[in-house]
């Protein structure tokens, strides 16, 4: 068998001829023969394909080389064009390929994120302009509608949505829509100018043919300087002009109303040029309107100060300031003129400053009455300083020779006289308290008229008070037999704040006035309040009576000063005629009001409302009017300035008996010299005096002398401030004439720094020289009124009623007629309560209810009897040293 020529070569290399004809090989050797076969026909059939292959690969490579090359150059130029789209190098040592794709994902992001802004931005401003009040149109260069919105096609009854709009000529739809217009050819002249001029223009004013106005933008559009179109915008502006037009008419108007009121209208820029004028602030300045326009108002009426003035205003105007001042100026005549002149600043429409606006009146005849009324005022001034000044001079010229003869008579009642001396002198006493009331009455008026009444403000208790005021008119009504009844609502506050005192005078002052013109029946006082706001409790005084009442005629002039009824009043009755004009005026200085019913023959009702503050009983002041005993003054030194010889005697004799060193000069000059060589305690001062009065004499000790000896002011002047003029020029106490004892004794005591003020001490051991007790207490008087001559009065009529009521009463005890007995003392009572007779009180109460016929009645009203009249002899002994 033909083999392989490889196996051939292997089988005659390796194998033994006996193998190769071996039988049990044969089935090997072909098996290995056909692989050898196999081997070579693949062998032959590679190398064929390789040859067939290798050309291929070698057309194949020319052209992939060809296409790498012209690939490699694109890639070179989409490099060059990403450099030159993104402006950035691409980095060196990675696939640039790779690098470019990157590159261009990430423009591609941003490009789109870019096309959603502007597709954002455009989606924005095409709602923006859909949206615009005003109506929006735009035209490329040949006037074919671009954009539009509704409020165009609104304004120009333009059919269709603005999306329609877009494409139009707009030539033939200006024609169209013209006839909208009041001069639809000036409209279409006018759009053809601003398109050919391609230059913008605002605010072009359109006026239609049913009244309204609109306002026209044009804006030209350029692209890469190449006209490229243009856009209209039109705003209705009907009201604004309408405004405007009021605006200007309201200014019209008003400039008319100014020019008929006389007012001069000018209007400065912001250099102060005047810019407008009016006919009247021509006729007020003298100048023609041409003479003043473009000038500076400074330059032709105003001084130099005044002018600063004016750039001061100027500077306000600018801030926004308005305001108005006075100005004296000189018109063209050079007539002196003032002007009152109100200045604002003035903005133009659009809020911005252009200058001022003045206002101006001619006030000259304002300000010549302006200063008339001033020298009437200097001259008003100087009668009131004039009538003050009298009115001192007359209160010291009359109280002081008052001082004299009441304190003389005080004086001289101490000593022993028989009954007709007593008499005399008790007319006398009468007299001059009943002058002193007369002095008081006149010198009142006068202070209220004069505006130098003081008013106090304190706390009291209303209760005492008006029981006070009973007590004092109480005798009186008991003399006359009349019903004499308090009627307080329970309702009152019990401590109210006020002045006391004129409340009491002004009761004081009617009570008397009705138990005077009351013949019988009753005198009613009623305190009612009528309501509470803010702690003030309004109180109604109210005084009637069943007298004589009044006609209609007298009524109208009841109030009227030195006004009486009847002609023989005041011979029949007494009084000044002031006194209810004195009421009058001191309710009306407390706030309150005052009126006044009558009736002749049926009776009179006087009311008056106060409105007073509530306080607390812890407010209320208690006055101490004890007498200081006479070793508080016994051995001081006493210098006494007074140019009054009677003055000068009484306190000479009422120091006589206090154990003082007094030395007496005449005048201040001399009570100075008298200081530079001797020392004193105490220096009583006048204060109206010749050569040098009190005041220069205190203002001398203090300043020159350098002395802080305390300087007591004696003075006569009852007018408003005179204390505290006294302690403002170096005086440290003040006793107002005419004085009682107890007054002077006590500020004596006061400034020598003894003001503990305390009854006598110095009582003997020796019962049969031991001095009476005193039965008597007057602090109930003081706190009604500390006036000596109420004092007196009252002291001297509780004397007569206590002699007459034990007379009554030891009567009607002898008649058996108890009940009589029991309505005397009913009387006599508060009288004694008055007087402070303390020991009689519970006594008294038991018999006014008690009194029968029976030994202790008879035993305990003897003893009373016998207290009574011991008490008014007492006070009768005391005259002179009773008050403070």
């Amino acid at each position: 068998m033909k083999w392989s020529k490889l196996l051939e070569r292997q089988l005659s290399k390796y194998a033994p001829p006996q193998i190769i004809d071996d039988p049990g090989c044969e089935r090997f050797l072909h098996a290995v023969n056909d692989s050898y076969l196999a081997y070579e026909r693949d062998l032959e059939l590679s190398e064929r394909a390789f040859r067939i292959s290798e050309e291929e690969y070698q057309s194949l490579n020319g052209r992939l080389s060809r296409e790498l090359g012209n690939k490699q150059l694109s890639i070179v130029q989409l490099q060059d064009a990403v450099v030159q789209l993104t402006g950035s190098e691409l980095a060196a040592g990675k696939d640039e390929l790779l690098d470019i794709l990157d590159v261009l994902k990430t423009e591609m992001i941003k490009r789109r994120k870019v096309e959603a802004e502007l597709a954002d931005t455009a989606n924005r401003l095409a709602l923006l302009i859909a949206n615009l009040q005003a109506g929006v149109l735009v035209e490329d260069e040949h006037r074919t509608a671009v954009l539009a919105n509704a409020s165009f096609c609104r304004m120009f009854n333009i059919a269709g949505t603005p999306l329609e709009m877009v494409g139009r000529d707009c030539e033939k739809a200006t024609e169209e829509s013209s006839s909208l217009f009041k001069d639809p050819a000036a409209l279409v002249a006018r759009i053809h100018q601003l398109i050919r001029q391609q230059v913008p223009v605002v605010n072009d004013e359109l006026e239609l043919a049913d009244g309204r106005v609109y306002e026209r933008d044009y804006i030209p559009l350029f692209m890469d300087g190449v006209y490229r179109g243009h856009l209209w915008q039109c705003r209705d502006v009907t009201m604004r002009v309408e405004a405007a037009n009021a605006v200007k008419k309201n200014e019209e108007k008003y400039r008319n109303i100014i020019d008929n009121m006389n007012l001069g209208l000018v209007e400065v820029d912001t250099l102060g040029i005047i810019r407008f004028t009016n006919q009247c602030f021509c006729e007020m300045s003298g100048y023609q309107a041409d003479e003043l326009m473009g000038q500076d108002p400074s330059l032709l009426f105003y001084d130099e100060a005044q002018a600063r003035l004016l750039t001061e205003k100027g500077l306000l105007r600018e801030s926004g300031v308005s305001d108005v001042y006075e100005l004296e100026v000189r018109n063209k005549r050079g007539e002196p003129k003032w002007w009152l002149i109100s200045g604002a600043p003035n903005y133009d429409d659009a809020g911005r400053f252009t200058g001022s606006i003045g206002i101006h009146l001619d006030i000259t005849e304002h300000k010549q009455l302006e200063y008339e009324l001033s020298q009437a005022r200097i001259a008003a001034e100087e009668s009131s300083r004039v009538k003050e000044a009298f009115l001192a001079n007359m209160s010291h010229e009359m109280r002081t020779p008052m001082n004299a003869i009441i304190n003389m008579c005080r004086q001289l009642a101490r000593t022993q006289l028989d009954n007709r001396q007593r008499i005399l002198l008790d007319t006398i006493d009468t007299a001059s308290e009943h002058l002193l009331v007369v002095i008081n009455d006149i010198l009142d008026i006068s202070k209220i008229e004069a505006g130098k009444l003081e008013l106090e403000t304190i706390p009291f208790r209303i209760y005492d008070m008006l029981k006070n005021v009973l007590l004092v008119v109480q005798p009186k009504a008991d003399e006359k037999g009349l019903l004499l009844k308090l009627e307080v609502s329970s309702q009152m506050h019990p401590v109210l704040t006020g002045d006391p005192h004129r409340i009491s005078q002004v009761l004081l002052n009617l009570l008397s006035n009705s138990i005077k013109f009351t013949d019988r029946g009753t005198v009613t006082l009623q305190v009612t309040p009528s309501g509470m706001k803010d702690g003030r409790q309004t109180i109604v005084f109210s005084v009637r009576d069943t007298g004589a009442g009044m006609d209609a005629e007298f009524l109208k002039k009841v109030f009227d000063k030195f006004s009486q009824q009847y002609r023989d009043t005041a011979r029949k009755s007494g009084g000044t005629g002031l006194g209810m004009a004195i009421c009058k005026q001191l309710v009306e200085l407390m706030d309150g009001q005052i009126s006044i019913f009558s009736e002749m023959g049926v009776g009179t009702e006087v009311t008056f409302w106060l409105s007073l503050e509530t306080s607390t009983d812890a407010a209320v002041y208690t006055i101490d009017t004890e007498m200081p005993d006479k070793d508080a003054l016994k051995g001081s030194r006493i210098l006494m300035a007074e140019d009054n010889i009677m003055n000068r005697l009484v306190v000479r004799t009422i120091l006589e008996a206090y154990q003082v060193e007094l030395t007496e000069v005449e005048n201040g000059y001399e009570a100075v010299r008298q200081l530079k060589v001797a020392g004193y305690d105490v220096v009583l001062m006048d204060v109206q005096m010749p050569v040098m009065n009190g005041y220069e004499a205190t203002a001398l000790i203090r300043r020159e002398l350098k002395l802080d000896v305390p300087i007591i002011a004696l003075t006569a002047n009852a007018i408003k401030g005179e204390s505290d003029r006294c302690i403002e020029a170096g005086m440290t106490g003040f006793v107002s004439k005419p004085f009682e004892e107890n007054a002077l004794i006590r500020e004596i005591a006061i400034s020598l720094q003894k003001n503990q003020l305390r009854r006598p001490a110095s009582q003997s051991s020796d019962p049969q020289t031991a001095a009476p007790e005193t039965l008597y207490d007057l602090a109930k008087l003081r706190k009604i009124n500390d006036n000596t001559g109420f004092i007196t009065q009252m002291v001297r009529m509780f004397r007569q009623q206590a002699v007459v009521s034990a007379t009554e009463i030891r009567q009607a005890v002898d008649a058996g007629n108890w009940p009589a007995v029991r309505a005397a003392i009913h009387k006599v009572r508060p009288s004694v309560d008055a007087m402070g007779i303390a020991v009689l009180e519970a006594d008294l109460l038991d018999l006014e209810q008690h009194a029968a016929d029976n030994d202790a009645s008879r035993r305990k009203l003897q003893h009373a009897l016998e207290v009574l009249l011991q008490a008014a002899e007492q006070l009768r002994g005391q005259e002179g040293s009773f008050a403070d």
